[in-house]
């Protein structure tokens, strides 16, 4: 009989498997070079994820990874899901349900905020994950940006590497600076921002950092955008374009500022879901982000009360905001009920039929900026 259990001491035995699990599709994948901040040189994200083991060998495993996120200065626990595989042989034996059920109840018992995961709706949803739409992608291409004939003149790009100390030290610092960032330890920081296969790049004005992104090759984004001045923001998007041809560049819904910046160079502008999430602490979760939101957009007064039927429990909360100021407190009496996936839907999609069923003001507060940059996924 199988057992389960969490943590593995042959971590190269837990890369073949997720190798060979993953790549039963026909396309090859190397863990340890996709994510090297998980799987190289030896990590220690074995000992995160759940395992299902038949005469000690793996036949099923699900990575929860430990994440902190900053929002509004509040701190917010969440683990990444990843690495969800079972051997082919032993596939429709329920080990992935089993697996992530032991998963998120050692979330509930330790008290994380939500959990994250990129995967398709279909398959998370029986869990409660649901897609949250917290990304505005603008489509630019060389022509679109040259219309409005940006100067460049002084300014350059240049792709970081690993050995740019100095470069990383300071990009380490500003990324730390943001209302909202996935917290990232200095020792790993190369690793994560080459994640996927991405290519983290800087620009500078002069010898002068200006600012930085993240070019996701696959899907020919600039995953994370970053300027520390408004003015470089035109330069910047014309080196990009005249380095990477045609190219979306990601916005979090929060930074109206970036988009109104950003926009007028834009052929086309899209909305789309970033990835799952599974929301456990209501509560905190809300809280934080209700603080993130006043700072982005004034908030009328209002108020409203939901019931959610959470994983474990069912949370009454309700919302006020008074003089533009949100407060979230268990109780009241609830003016809808929501499941877990349509609560989250309700308060992070951009597309949310149930919020007809709250007042106007409560509605003009939503959708909450739930969301992760793409390299700090598992």
């Amino acid at each position: 009989m199988a057992k389960l259990q969490k943590g593995y001491p042959f971590f190269f035995e837990y890369i073949d498997f997720i190798n060979y699990c993953f790549g039963m599709n026909g396309t090859t994948h190397a863990f340890d070079k996709l994510l090297p901040k998980l799987y190289a040189n030896n990590k220690s994200s074995g000992n995160d994820t759940y395992f299902a083991l038949e005469n000690d060998k793996i036949i099923g495993t699900v990575l929860a990874y430990p994440l902190t996120f900053s929002v509004a200065g509040k701190t917010l626990t969440a683990r990444g899901i990843g690495s969800v595989a079972t051997h082919p042989r032993y596939r429709g034996e329920g080990f992935m349900k089993k697996l992530m059920k032991k998963a998120l109840d050692d979330m509930v018992k330790d008290r994380i905020a939500f959990a994250v995961l990129g995967g398709r709706r279909g398959r998370y949803r029986h869990f409660g994950f649901e897609k949250c739409d917290a990304m505005t992608y603008y489509a630019l291409t060389p022509k679109t940006v040259s219309y409005l004939q940006p100067n460049t003149e002084g300014y350059s790009i240049r792709e970081i590497k690993r050995d740019d100390t100095k470069l990383l030290n300071l990009l380490h610092i500003h990324m730390h600076k943001r209302p909202y960032y996935t917290v990232r330890p200095r020792k790993e920081l190369f690793d994560i921002l080459v994640s996927w296969q991405s290519i983290p790049y800087a620009y500078f004005k002069g010898d002068t950092l200006v600012g930085w992104a993240i070019h996701y090759r696959s899907k020919r984004q600039l995953s994370e955008f970053e300027y520390l001045n408004t003015s470089d923001v035109p330069a910047m998007l014309a080196l990009s374009t005249a380095r990477f041809g045609d190219i979306s560049v990601a916005v979090p819904v929060y930074e109206k500022e970036k988009a109104a910046l950003i926009d007028p160079y834009a052929e086309n502008v899209t909305s789309v879901s970033n990835e799952c999430f599974l929301v456990l602490d209501w509560l905190t979760t809300l809280d934080a982000l209700f603080s993130l939101q006043k700072e982005s957009r004034p908030l009328c007064d209002g108020k409203m009360t939901v019931e959610i039927e959470g994983y474990q429990r069912t949370v009454t909360l309700t919302v006020t905001v008074k003089n533009g100021i949100p407060a979230v407190y268990e109780g009241g009496t609830p003016e809808l009920t929501l499941t877990l996936p349509e609560a989250e839907l309700f308060f992070f999609r951009n597309i949310a039929p149930k919020r007809a069923a709250v007042s106007p003001e409560a509605a003009s507060w939503l959708p909450l900026p739930l969301f992760i940059h793409e390299c700090d996924n598992v």
